[in-house]
């Protein structure tokens, strides 16, 4: 059913565009119809942000961007810029209009960085006798971030290489909250190497349960955007102290629905339900050291869930092909995702992070943003610590230097029986980055 109303909605569009045959050349109607079958998601052109802008409006933001597009692809080329720009499901609107989405947001924007809840109301006491699982958030502190100036660091980090990154990024279309795919993607790359655990967590626990205990969020919907809660440092605070709390739930018993649905607490205390796998997060502190630490954390333990204002204020960042990101980065409201490495190329040092557009945004799904200052990604750092217990190898600290310890190399090796990726040419196809030459598609 969904396919045939994806063909109608070509057939329609398809027959509006020959009625404005003066507004793209023959070439641009080429990609046009190209952009529309294989990149547009069908319903795109149904959201309220959508229905508001007419045919004809898309069509000239469409061409406005393919021509933006085609030139950063040829400075790319010619070295006048670090990155080019592709054709992406964003390229139906314009700067304003994304500045005017933008501005809708922001003065909802939520900026606690830990959890706060009005446990006063008359209201909000009959509701919390409702609540099954556990909220208690005050009783989970962050561990504190310990490093030192003799730490050592490789030059180069990338946790695809290591195996831990064992899925491309989730694609969420129709819900635009980042924050529940990036915390889950991190717990799932920290469950992946640092336990024989073969369990991925859904993004569904983290969109419906952390406000849960909370009657202001009883009819909250982080997928809808004119929300402005759904990327903020308490989200993702939230999301962390409550799978420390509750535990998680598995991807294939619970997997990912594109829509949100309220938190089904009905088995608060099954166990098989619920998995606890993490006894705590780290919050890296943001201070003039916050690059140098996100490094260190990012070498010695692995993926950081990032979260940084960009987004609807800036629309190049969302049209990212490829290269390394230095273009600005409006203020607005926050996206969230998740660092895997870092590293430089001819000469610029870079952040690479996934997101969950999936494979037909960015690089594969992945992007590489200039390091120091760009976008400000340090504005909340966190990472999660797995249950003592389960790790197969101890909690690192700074001075733990097993990067450069061939004798701890070769029994983590053994221990976790995992294939370490030598090159980015081993990696299997889903998680490569692309090799293509540099176009307007990838």
């Amino acid at each position: 059913m969904e396919s045939m109303l994806f063909i109608v909605t070509i057939a329609v569009w398809i027959t509006v565009l020959r009625g404005e045959n003066g507004k793209l050349t023959e070439e641009e109607q080429q990609d046009y119809f190209k952009w529309i079958s294989t990149i547009l998601p069908q319903h795109w052109l149904d959201q309220p942000i959508t229905r508001k802008i007419t045919t004809e409006t898309i069509l000239e933001n469409f061409r406005n961007n393919r021509e933006k597009a085609y030139k950063s692809v040829q400075d790319y080329k010619d070295n006048k810029k670090s990155f080019w720009l592709r054709l992406s499901a964003y390229s139906m609107f314009s700067e304003q209009q994304f500045y005017n989405k933008k501005r809708e947001n922001d003065h909802r924007i939520l900026n606690e960085v830990e959890p706060i809840t009005d446990f006063k109301s008359v209201e909000q006491e009959e509701f919390i006798k409702q609540v099954k699982l556990n909220y208690n958030y005050d009783s989970v502190l962050p561990t504190p971030w310990n490093t030192s100036e003799l730490v050592i660091i490789p030059m180069k980090v990338d946790w695809r290489l290591r195996n831990a990154i064992r899925v491309p990024a989730d694609v969420h279309a129709y819900c635009t909250a980042s924050y529940p795919f990036a915390v889950a993607a991190t717990i799932d790359a920290h469950i992946n190497y640092w336990t024989e655990y073969d369990y991925a967590p859904t993004p569904q626990t983290f969109m419906s349960c952390p406000y849960g205990n909370d009657v202001k969020f009883q009819h909250y919907d982080p997928c809808d955007d004119q929300n402005g809660f759904n990327g903020t440092p308490d989200s993702v605070i939230r999301a962390y102290k409550f799978a420390i709390l509750n535990g998680l739930q598995d991807r294939e018993r619970h997997p990912f629905q594109d829509r949100y649905e309220r938190c089904d607490d009905s088995n608060a205390h099954d166990e098989g339900y619920w998995t606890k796998h993490l006894s705590g997060y780290v919050l890296i502190p943001k201070d003039h050291n916050a690059e140098v630490n996100l490094m260190v954390a990012v070498a010695l333990h692995g993926p950081v869930t990032v979260s940084f204002e960009s987004t609807h204020a800036n629309l190049d960042l969302m049209n990212y092909g490829g290269g390394i990101y230095d273009g600005p980065c409006g203020k607005g409201k926050l996206l969230t995702m998740m660092v895997i490495g870092y590293g430089e190329e001819k000469g610029k040092p870079y952040w690479l992070l996934q997101y969950s557009l999936g494979q037909n945004w960015g690089q594969y799904g992945y992007i590489k943003i200039a390091r120091f200052g760009q976008c400000d990604i340090t504005q909340q750092m966190v990472f999660p610590i797995v249950e003592a217990d389960e790790r197969i190898y101890g909690f690192h600290t700074a001075e733990d230097d097993w990067w450069t310890n061939l004798e701890t190399k070769l029994v983590m090796n053994a221990v976790h029986r995992k294939y370490n990726y030598t090159s980015e040419m081993d990696l299997p196809p889903e998680l490569k980055l692309s090799n293509d030459e540099p176009s307007v598609w990838n």
